[in-house]
């Protein structure tokens, strides 16, 4: 006598056991995609961001009249760092984009976040005091200054403007900054406002 199981019952078993496998294999992935998904929820708008910058995707951020566009050099809790094909750099509060398009992905150019700081568009402030010429608008567009931060104070900031005039400006109103490019290779005449 053999142990064997006869072989239409063999068969039928290895049938039972495929389909329980790949039933199995669906299930796993179904929890799977659930999973990413949640994280995808549970994400905000600075993570977004964060996963977009190390993608290598170039963002067009709308923000009342104006707009930007350029690659994600840097990520803070509360804004967005862009560098655009000038090497100007662009920093906006977030709680102030209106829409955001990604409008290109070049992977080779993905970027890890080595570091979170600055932190916050507060410390982007403080980090150019007496430093760089910039830009600074609010309300999308509404307003703009240019000058040389001299003083990130309380609640507002100092800037001297290029006519030596001191203009103080409530931070909490700011959307913006411009920074024109550093690096001599890629400064060219170019605003950093784009529109």
């Amino acid at each position: 006598m053999t142990d064997r199981v006869p072989g239409g019952l063999e068969a039928e078993l290895r049938s039972l056991m495929r389909h329980a496998d790949a039933e199995a294999e669906a299930e796993r992935q179904e929890i799977e995609y659930e999973t990413d998904r949640a994280e995808v929820k549970r994400q905000d708008l600075a993570d977004r961001a964060v996963w977009s910058m190390m993608s290598g995707e170039r963002w067009r951020i709308t923000f009342g009249r104006r707009e930007v566009e350029g690659q994600i050099v840097h990520v803070g809790q509360n804004f967005v760092g862009l560098q655009d094909g000038y090497g100007n750099l662009h920093d906006v509060v977030l709680a102030a984009a209106g829409p955001i398009r990604v409008v290109e992905t070049r992977v080779n150019e993905g970027r890890a976040p080595t570091t979170f700081r600055p932190a916050t568009f507060r410390a982007r402030l403080l980090g150019l005091e007496q430093s760089h010429l910039v830009e600074l608008s609010g309300g999308g567009g509404l307003w703009a200054v240019t000058g040389v931060v001299e003083s990130v104070n309380h609640d507002h900031l100092e800037l001297t403007e290029p006519s030596g005039n001191t203009c103080l400006t409530p931070i909490d109103v700011i959307d913006y900054l411009g920074r024109p490019a550093t690096d001599p290779r890629t400064r060219q005449r170019r605003p950093t406002h784009q529109r």
